[in-house]
């Protein structure tokens, strides 16, 4: 079985989902260097697009340490919790998020 981290940059992808997204290029190559995570920023602020995706695996990629690991962590257990949108909305002090 794969090791796994709890925080990192990416989800598990299918060979489907990198065709899909497009990111089966040198430029996405970076992506593919380090383990995956089971929580992320992509999907706790991500998820509405493939840019937004990318924007918040690089994010994670250039600036990981443990403080964000624990930051990351904890909104993913307060969505579980409370939902999304409601999280987000507190998180981008916006009332019109979903």
């Amino acid at each position: 079985m794969p090791y796994r981290t709890l925080c990192g940059e990416k989800r598990a992808l299918t060979s489907y989902d990198i065709d899909r997204l497009n990111w089966n290029d040198d430029f996405h190559n970076i992506r593919w260097n380090s383990k995956p995570g089971i929580t992320g920023f992509a999907q706790v602020y991500g998820g509405q697009h493939r840019k937004t995706s990318w924007f918040w695996d690089k994010y994670y990629i250039n600036n990981n340490n443990i403080i964000i690991d624990f930051g990351i962590v904890g909104i993913s257990f307060l969505m579980n919790i409370f939902g999304k949108t409601r999280v987000r909305q507190i998180i981008f002090q916006k009332s019109s998020l979903r």
